[in-house]
């Protein structure tokens, strides 16, 4: 398998090589490495290396992806120190001597009791966001694999609902759990289909876009599976 991956990649693997290589599974190489961290986290770890510089640190880091998002509207306080943001995810800022740390609770649909709560809830579009700044960031990670999404068809939902609310539902009401999942991946696949244009020009980059998936579809079982079968 070295001498393959040689004659496929003769002056080794770029980040982007070896993240699609990874990804579509074409030959055994080394793996693409990730980096992601709450922000309390980037300044800790920029403090103790002495710079401030987020990309020079993945760099020294050999990380291999590039994480892209579009402006989300503005977050909207709900009183007593919650906010919601535009998917529905409830949280407080935590203080922490590293900046405010976000702390989930339970989501806009956490006492949500039928589907059809579930469904009257104010769902976002694709067109709430600004993506105007995505092509000129791509633009600076063309050597990178490129990562668009976090998590949007499982975690997110997860969190509107409750994690208790989705994981009850996950027994007593599973056509919310499909409901919720399919809605987040609908959205995330007009997204990608549709505002979504990575880069003008038919860059080589496109072919990197990724909405972020926590887990494999074999370990999240039937209520996941279809939706992330739909998405890729």
């Amino acid at each position: 398998m070295p001498a393959l991956r040689a004659a496929l990649f003769p002056g080794g693997m770029t980040s982007r090589e070896k993240s699609v290589n990874g990804a579509e599974a074409r030959v055994a190489g080394p793996g693409a490495r990730d980096f992601w961290a709450e922000e309390p986290a980037w300044n800790r770890l920029l403090a103790h290396v002495g710079y401030a510089d987020k990309e020079r640190l993945l760099r020294q880091l050999g990380i291999d992806l590039r994480h892209l998002d579009a402006q989300s509207p503005a977050e909207r306080p709900m009183g007593d120190g919650v906010f919601q943001n535009l998917w529905g995810e409830r949280y407080l800022y935590q203080t922490t001597p590293w900046g405010p740390m976000r702390e989930d609770i339970p989501g806009a649909l956490a006492h949500a009791e039928s589907l059809a709560d579930l469904e009257a809830f104010e769902w976002p579009t694709p067109d709430a966001r600004d993506y105007s700044a995505l092509n000129h960031q791509a633009r600076q990670y063309e050597e990178f694999a490129l990562v668009y999404g976090f998590a949007d068809i499982w975690q997110r939902p997860a969190l509107v609902r409750g994690w208790e609310g989705m994981f009850l539902d996950m027994a007593a009401n599973p056509d919310h759990v499909h409901f919720l999942c399919r809605k987040f991946t609908t959205t995330t696949w007009k997204t990608i289909r549709g505002p979504l244009k990575l880069p003008a020009g038919g860059s080589t980059s496109t072919a990197d876009q990724r909405s972020g998936q926590p887990a494999r579809p074999a370990d999240l079982g039937a209520d996941v599976s279809p939706v992330c079968r739909a998405l890729y």
